[in-house]
């Protein structure tokens, strides 16, 4: 129980904290505004024997990019109740994204179901590629044990806890189609999760000044051993 418990705690953990390979935690607003006007909307759905991801049809954005407001999509008209935006750690751009360190984009939709990209077939969300945060509430690391907590516990505890945060890093990787999450992966498993533990176990040893999350502490990490 006190094993499950813990992977649970920390995949969730890793979930909201993104490690440096990307991105920081998506915070919650009431509001936010689309820098360069875009406001773009995308759809899956899942029809047993095909599937299909795209932009919506017959798209009306919303006046504004807040909560109660109503868009069209796919036919329907539909109201925003969930806002989450996120600051990029780093640099990250592709052919269809360019975004800077320190830039926020958003996504937003009906339900916060419809923002779990993975496991939602039938998602329905509003991408914001280049958003300012209106109502942002600033928070600190996401840290469900201090240091000193984490390193006292048995070897066997510490690699369920780093196990649940791969697991919860890799679930956000997929989820955002971050082109390296096949290469990042592939790094991950050159270690077992057990020496994966003892080496962040050593990291936090080895660095006196460091004070952030157990979740950093991997991501410097495997930062290291996975540099592409």
């Amino acid at each position: 129980m006190i094993v499950s418990a813990l992977r649970m705690i920390a995949i969730l953990t890793a979930s909201l904290v993104m490690s440096d390979y990307a991105v920081v935690a998506a915070n919650p607003v009431q509001e936010a505004r689309a820098l360069d006007g875009k406001i773009l909307c995308r759809s899956r759905s899942d029809w047993l024997i095909t599937e299909t991801l795209g932009p919506c049809s017959g798209f009306t954005a919303p006046s504004k990019l807040a909560v109660g407001e109503a868009f069209i999509a796919n036919g329907k008209t539909r109201t925003i109740a969930v806002i989450e935006a996120t600051q990029m750690e780093k640099d990250y751009k592709d052919d269809k994204i360019d975004i800077k360190k320190g830039e926020w984009y958003c996504v937003a939709g009906e339900t916060v179901a419809d923002l779990d990209i993975e496991h939602n077939k039938n998602a329905l969300w509003l991408y914001i590629p280049k958003c300012e945060p209106i109502s942002a509430t600033p928070v600190g690391p996401v840290q469900i044990f201090t240091l000193a907590e984490f390193l006292k516990l048995p070897d066997g505890l510490q690699a369920v806890f780093v196990g649940g945060l791969i697991e919860g890093v890799a679930f956000v990787s997929y989820g955002y189609s971050l082109p390296d999450h096949e290469a990042w992966t592939a790094c991950v498993r050159q270690k077992s999760i057990g020496d994966t533990a003892a080496d962040v176990v050593a990291f936090i040893k080895k660095t006196p000044g460091f004070n952030e999350s157990i979740a950093s502490a991997l991501a410097q990490v495997i930062g290291k051993r996975c540099k592409h």
